[in-house]
């Protein structure tokens, strides 16, 4: 097990949703260009995840769904606006794809799965 604190989670957000994108987006956008837009995505999303759901008084469970429902609508909404020509249905699977790596690899450090 693993006691993550922000800056490591920040971290492994970004290094395995960059993982993600880069085998989904590869040769269709530059490598710098995926790894920025994940770069800005994750940075707009995570401090709400970390620092803002937790203040809302929800169950832990339902903090967990909000604030993961929030990165990922969010991140999808990222992708749409800055990968040229992405469509919004790709945008919604990039980043779920993305999201759902993130969590599940967060889950498992921490032993909560």
């Amino acid at each position: 097990m693993v006691d993550l604190d922000f800056v490591s989670a920040y971290a492994l957000t970004l290094a395995v949703e960059t993982a993600v994108l880069l085998l989904l987006l590869r040769g269709k956008h530059a490598a710098r260009v995926i790894m920025r837009n994940s770069i800005a995505a994750n940075t707009l999303t995570l401090p709400f995840v970390w620092f803002f759901f937790p203040l809302l008084g929800l169950t832990y469970g339902a903090q967990i769904a909000a604030s993961e429902f929030f990165a990922f609508a969010t991140e999808a909404g990222v992708y749409a606006a800055l990968f040229a020509g992405m469509t919004g249905r790709e945008a919604l699977a990039a980043s779920f794809l993305a999201n759902a790596a993130s969590f599940l690899l967060g889950l498992a450090l921490t032993g909560i799965a």
